[in-house]
């Protein structure tokens, strides 16, 4: 599972970045035969399982595409949560690759992340930019650039 923050403050290099990086994961994907859920997110998220053939096309549009608005991780995170409790996506890592400018959860989304992870998931995630990140105590693993 792959999260993507598209707001505002990822315009530019951070925009780039991530989206290499998307690129990269997919064809490593493509070339194992894996599952791939990618959720973008500002102030709504979207969700894109892209595994599914006719949804390539649809990966080329969110390349093409500029980030803008603002930053809201609670719907992201949600929808990771509800990925990892469907039969494809149970027991997948989550990648969240953001600057990481947006609230820490709430209490209850806190507990689910701890839930998952008893499990055997493992969160994780890319910051670009380096700046204060409430998730370095939540996540397994924070990589900055």
């Amino acid at each position: 599972i792959i999260s993507i923050d598209t707001s505002g403050s990822m315009e530019g290099k951070p925009e780039e970045i991530a989206k290499s990086l998307l690129v990269q994961i997919l064809q490593m994907d493509k070339k194992k035969k894996r599952k791939c859920f990618l959720i973008t997110f500002s102030v709504h998220t979207k969700i894109l399982e892209i595994s599914k053939p006719g949804h390539w096309h649809k990966v080329k549009e969110f390349l093409k595409k500029s980030f803008t608005g603002g930053t809201d991780g609670e719907e992201m995170l949600t929808n990771i949560i509800n990925a990892l409790n469907t039969k494809d996506y149970s027991m997948a890592d989550a990648l969240i690759i953001s600057d990481f400018e947006f609230s820490s959860p709430l209490s209850m989304t806190r507990k689910k992340i701890l839930h998952e992870q008893t499990k055997g998931t493992h969160f994780y995630g890319l910051q670009i930019g380096r700046g204060n990140n409430e998730y370095k105590n939540l996540l397994d693993k924070i990589w900055q650039i």
